[in-house]
């Protein structure tokens, strides 16, 4: 925490040339003045100015009636305690920037974050990920005692272990939207004194609190909190450090991302993989089973597509793998898996649709695949291709009273027999399982 003079706070650390020109005048007569008392005015003009933009948020005054007033700047960790004229002067702090201070570096300290890069780097179990976090947090708590971290999703509708709903944090749940828009991280030096945080503070019995997004790169994957029962527990080292903790969660987030999409998603085309598709079709005719609500399979595969590998060669082909998964994939309902089942087939996941959805997704599919024009390896060069398509339905298609697994097995039976069966009839058509000796 720094104190300097009114005119410093009015030069060079709140945003005056933010505000209209009205505001920027007095500003300017009152430097002009130079006396404590103009200055404190304009001072306190431009901080409630800001307020009124939305840029910054008022707290509580400090002790009687205008004596003192913090502000929170909603736009990065800075905050405001403005007092009358006096030897007190202003206070605020700067952002604060990742390091690991001497202080804290000690060789326990050392030790701990060793364990913990080692074990993201070795450990291969699927809850490794949220195993580290649960390390990173203990971590942090046992380096700057007393205080208690919470990993808290930014979503509103879920969150998974470690990570905590929003509105069971106190900075996190009151600046949701400022993490998701800016991700710049805040701090509240004393949650007693603003009157927006103080209740749910008292709550969680928490004085000081900062709260710093789980950033990486452009993603921002949720919000690392730090509560303590003291105010004016986090001085400047504190911070950091916590900065850096932050950083060290989310490239263990994006580490665990990034494999994960090398095993779920399909490098070449985009579209989920076979192996994802196995996890999802249990999960999803168990939930269809349980709601009592319908699930389609549909399996859709490229016709006569070993002649576009012979005629234009195997890059051509894959990058028609591409633009038909794209096809696929864009044109969808948002709530629908397409998969690459294996070579040129597509395995797609179409919950809660009934046998007429079906039938218009899938004849929308085939008939947008047959109208595109898709790339060939002469310059310039284009070509047309078409699709079979199969549908299985549960429960329409499936034996009632059968396990899990045995609709599965069902379902991807009946969906292939179905596209062999448009195979058969001439191509370039959506056949359902059960009619392909209709006329």
């Amino acid at each position: 925490m720094s104190r300097i003079e009114y005119a410093t706070l009015l030069r060079e650390v709140l945003p005056v040339g933010l505000l209209d020109e009205t505001v920027r005048r007095v500003v300017e007569e009152s430097l002009s003045e130079g006396s404590d008392v103009s200055l404190h005015g304009a001072c306190r003009l431009v901080l409630e100015a800001l307020v009124a933009k939305g840029l910054f948020a008022r707290g509580a005054p400090e002790g009687p009636a205008d004596d003192a007033v913090v502000y929170h700047d909603r736009r990065g960790l800075l905050s405001v305690t403005l007092r009358h004229p006096g030897p007190a002067a202003d206070e605020y702090r700067f952002p604060f920037r990742p390091l690991l201070p001497p202080e804290l570096a000690t060789d326990e300290t050392k030790r701990a974050l060793e364990s913990i890069l080692t074990g993201a780097a070795g450990e291969p179990s699927e809850d490794e990920p949220a195993d580290s976090l649960r390390r990173i947090a203990r971590f942090a708590s046992e380096t700057v005692p007393a205080s208690r971290v919470l990993f808290v999703s930014l979503s509103e509708t879920s969150s998974s272990p470690p990570f905590e709903p929003a509105e069971r944090a106190v900075l996190a749940a009151a600046f949701r939207e400022h993490f998701l828009r800016s991700g710049d991280p805040l701090h509240v030096p004393d949650l007693a004194r603003d009157p927006l945080l103080a209740a749910r503070a008292a709550e969680e019995g928490a004085r000081s609190a900062a709260a710093l997004p789980l950033r990486a790169g452009e993603e921002i994957y949720g919000a690392i909190e730090v509560l303590h029962p003291e105010p004016n527990a986090f001085d400047e080292h504190a911070l950091g450090f916590f900065s850096f903790v932050a950083l060290l969660a989310a490239g263990r987030i994006r580490s665990a991302r990034h494999l994960e999409k090398l095993v779920y998603v399909d490098l070449l085309t985009g579209v989920f993989t076979r192996r994802f598709f196995e996890e999802q079709i249990l999960r999803e005719v168990e939930r269809a089973s349980r709601e009592n609500t319908a699930l389609a399979l549909v399996m859709v595969d490229l016709d006569n597509f070993k002649e576009v590998n012979d005629r234009f060669g195997h890059p051509a082909g894959d990058a028609v793998l591409a633009e038909v998964a794209g096809i696929l994939r864009d044109h969808v309902r948002r709530i629908d898996l397409v998969t690459r089942y294996g070579g040129e087939e597509f395995a797609i996941l179409l919950p809660g649709a009934s046998r007429d959805q079906a039938k218009v997704i899938c004849e929308r599919l085939r008939s947008l695949v047959q109208e595109t024009p898709l790339p060939a390896a002469e310059e310039g060069g284009t070509f047309r291709l078409t699709t079979s398509i199969g549908i299985a339905l549960h429960p329409d298609h499936t034996t009632a009273g059968s396990t899990t697994a045995d609709v599965r097995r069902e379902l991807l039976e009946r969906a292939d027999q179905a596209l062999y069966a448009a195979k058969r009839s001439g191509k370039n058509r959506v056949i359902f399982w059960g009619e392909e000796h209709r006329p």
